[in-house]
């Protein structure tokens, strides 16, 4: 809602959409604790956030690198990014980069919400609805890299639109490759 284009088309602020992000990961940590204390049968559950796949412009190493920090870093105050909704399921609390750029935006979680919306999960699913190219700036810096005349326009964000070759270099150049990740990680087919 933070651009008034969902239904049923209100528009909120920046610190009111990263409040309702805050209450929905509270939510799913309540309902995974309450799943678990009512199951009668070992369940599967996760977490599957909007991912956004960034991949590197060459095969270089400062290219790799720079699309490594693009990909696990929030650089723009928007939705768009991996750690914001995953680092607080994943890692028990939000990223450093987030609330350095998000300032009094960011949600001030209350004693305990951290644990509550970190359950232990069994399976982490991304969906991809974007993709976009860096390369490493004079600094080492992400640099994202236009797309090239003639490409098809990209579509927007709410369309389908998955990025399977991104996803595989992404998870495979990542720092939480599928090796490193304390759960199991799926490649598309």
């Amino acid at each position: 809602h933070l651009e008034g284009k969902h239904a049923p088309g209100i528009k909120l602020s920046m610190k009111e959409c990263l409040l309702a992000g805050h209450h929905t990961m509270l939510a799913h940590g309540r309902a995974v604790q309450a799943m678990r204390a009512a199951a009668k049968r070992k369940l599967s559950i996760g977490w599957s956030p909007v991912g956004h796949v960034v991949c590197a412009a060459t095969d270089s190493p400062a290219d790799i690198e720079a699309t490594r920090a693009s990909m696990f870093s929030i650089r723009r105050k928007d939705f768009w990014n991996n750690t914001w909704f995953s680092d607080p399921v994943c890692l028990g609390h939000y990223p450093a980069d987030g609330l350095q750029l998000l300032g009094a935006d960011a949600p001030e979680p209350a004693d305990g919400d951290m644990r509550t919306i970190c359950q232990p999960i069994d399976f982490f699913g991304v969906n991809i609805y974007s993709g976009s190219t860096v390369r490493a700036g004079l600094e080492g810096e992400p640099i994202d890299v236009p797309a090239p005349a003639g490409a098809p326009a990209p579509l927007p964000r709410h369309a389908y639109h998955p990025h399977a070759s991104r996803v595989c270099q992404a998870l495979a150049r990542g720092p939480h490759s599928p090796r490193s990740a304390p759960f199991p990680l799926a490649s598309p087919r």
